[in-house]
Protein backbone atom coordinates (compact mmCIF):
# COMPACT_ATOMS: atom_id res chain seq x y z
CA UNK A 1 0.00 0.00 0.00
CA UNK A 2 1.63 3.57 -0.82
CA UNK A 3 2.66 6.00 1.53
CA UNK A 4 -0.57 7.97 2.55
CA UNK A 5 2.27 10.99 3.25
CA UNK A 6 3.71 10.57 -0.39
CA UNK A 7 0.34 10.35 -1.79
CA UNK A 8 -0.54 13.30 0.19
CA UNK A 9 2.51 15.41 -1.06
CA UNK A 10 2.02 14.23 -4.52
CA UNK A 11 -1.44 15.59 -4.67
CA UNK A 12 -0.43 19.14 -3.71
CA UNK A 13 -0.94 18.74 -0.30
CA UNK A 14 1.45 19.18 3.07
CA UNK A 15 2.12 17.70 5.90
CA UNK A 16 3.08 20.97 7.59
CA UNK A 17 1.31 24.48 7.62
CA UNK A 18 -1.60 23.18 5.41
CA UNK A 19 -4.45 25.13 4.92
CA UNK A 20 -7.82 24.37 6.89
CA UNK A 21 -10.10 22.68 4.45
CA UNK A 22 -12.48 25.38 4.26
CA UNK A 23 -10.50 27.57 2.83
CA UNK A 24 -10.05 25.26 -0.27
CA UNK A 25 -13.56 24.99 -0.99
CA UNK A 26 -14.62 28.96 -0.56
CA UNK A 27 -17.68 29.95 -1.83
CA UNK A 28 -17.05 32.26 -5.01
CA UNK A 29 -19.96 33.95 -5.44
CA UNK A 30 -18.41 36.98 -3.61
CA UNK A 31 -16.22 37.47 -6.37
CA UNK A 32 -16.16 40.42 -8.23
CA UNK A 33 -14.99 38.79 -11.82
CA UNK A 34 -14.33 35.63 -13.37
CA UNK A 35 -11.13 34.08 -13.58
CA UNK A 36 -11.33 34.71 -17.25
CA UNK A 37 -12.16 38.27 -16.75
CA UNK A 38 -9.15 38.58 -14.19
CA UNK A 39 -5.36 39.85 -15.38
CA UNK A 40 -3.04 37.70 -15.22
CA UNK A 41 -1.23 37.36 -11.88
CA UNK A 42 1.73 39.65 -11.49
CA UNK A 43 3.88 41.19 -9.00
CA UNK A 44 1.97 44.62 -9.20
CA UNK A 45 -1.17 43.04 -8.13
CA UNK A 46 -3.82 40.37 -9.35
CA UNK A 47 -4.46 37.67 -6.63
CA UNK A 48 -2.81 34.41 -6.09
CA UNK A 49 -4.05 31.85 -8.77
CA UNK A 50 -5.66 29.81 -5.27
CA UNK A 51 -7.46 32.40 -5.21
CA UNK A 52 -8.70 32.99 -8.80
CA UNK A 53 -9.54 29.23 -8.81
CA UNK A 54 -10.64 27.65 -5.71
CA UNK A 55 -12.30 24.87 -6.34
CA UNK A 56 -10.06 21.51 -6.33
CA UNK A 57 -10.82 18.60 -8.87
CA UNK A 58 -8.68 15.16 -9.34
CA UNK A 59 -8.45 14.03 -12.19
CA UNK A 60 -8.12 9.91 -12.93
CA UNK A 61 -5.14 9.64 -15.45
CA UNK A 62 -3.14 7.32 -16.37
CA UNK A 63 0.54 7.74 -16.27
CA UNK A 64 1.45 8.14 -19.95
CA UNK A 65 -1.37 11.36 -19.68
CA UNK A 66 -0.27 12.61 -16.67
CA UNK A 67 3.43 12.30 -18.22
CA UNK A 68 2.05 14.21 -20.75
CA UNK A 69 0.88 16.88 -19.64
CA UNK A 70 4.23 17.45 -17.54
CA UNK A 71 6.66 17.21 -20.81
CA UNK A 72 3.94 19.82 -22.51
CA UNK A 73 3.66 22.29 -19.63
CA UNK A 74 8.08 22.07 -19.83
CA UNK A 75 8.13 22.88 -23.37
CA UNK A 76 5.86 25.67 -22.54
CA UNK A 77 7.43 27.19 -20.16
CA UNK A 78 10.98 26.85 -21.96
CA UNK A 79 10.07 28.60 -24.89
CA UNK A 80 7.95 31.62 -23.66
CA UNK A 81 9.53 34.90 -23.78
CA UNK A 82 7.89 36.58 -20.71
CA UNK A 83 8.22 35.24 -16.95
CA UNK A 84 5.31 36.77 -15.41
CA UNK A 85 2.77 33.61 -15.51
CA UNK A 86 3.52 29.94 -14.81
CA UNK A 87 2.65 26.90 -17.68
CA UNK A 88 1.31 24.47 -15.30
CA UNK A 89 -0.20 21.15 -16.05
CA UNK A 90 -3.22 23.24 -14.04
CA UNK A 91 -2.70 25.91 -16.87
CA UNK A 92 -3.32 23.56 -19.70
CA UNK A 93 -6.65 21.87 -18.21
CA UNK A 94 -7.93 25.37 -17.14
CA UNK A 95 -7.55 26.32 -20.97
CA UNK A 96 -8.96 23.45 -21.91
CA UNK A 97 -12.00 23.31 -19.56
CA UNK A 98 -12.72 27.13 -21.65
CA UNK A 99 -12.30 25.51 -24.84
CA UNK A 100 -15.18 23.10 -23.82
CA UNK A 101 -17.24 25.69 -23.02
CA UNK A 102 -16.90 27.81 -25.86
CA UNK A 103 -17.89 24.53 -27.91
CA UNK A 104 -21.19 24.22 -29.17
CA UNK A 105 -23.56 21.63 -28.73
CA UNK A 106 -26.89 19.91 -29.93
CA UNK A 107 -29.67 17.54 -29.16
CA UNK A 108 -27.62 15.88 -31.87
CA UNK A 109 -24.28 15.66 -30.24
CA UNK A 110 -24.55 12.24 -28.32
CA UNK A 111 -21.88 10.32 -26.73
CA UNK A 112 -22.36 7.18 -24.78
CA UNK A 113 -18.99 6.83 -23.42
CA UNK A 114 -15.66 7.78 -23.66
CA UNK A 115 -14.45 6.67 -26.60
CA UNK A 116 -17.45 7.95 -28.54
CA UNK A 117 -17.29 11.44 -26.65
CA UNK A 118 -13.97 11.63 -27.59
CA UNK A 119 -14.49 11.00 -31.28
CA UNK A 120 -17.52 13.96 -31.02
CA UNK A 121 -15.16 16.75 -29.26
CA UNK A 122 -12.54 15.58 -32.36
CA UNK A 123 -14.95 16.76 -34.86
CA UNK A 124 -15.64 19.83 -32.96
CA UNK A 125 -12.38 21.21 -31.95
CA UNK A 126 -11.31 20.51 -35.71
CA UNK A 127 -13.76 21.83 -37.36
Amino acid sequence: MPDKNKMKAAMGGSLKGSRPKDDLFANTSDRTSTPEQSSVKTSSNSKAKMELYPQRVTVALSAEQEQFLDVLSKEFKAKRTKTEETINKNTLVRCLVRLLQDLKFTNFDVANNEQELESLLRTKLIR
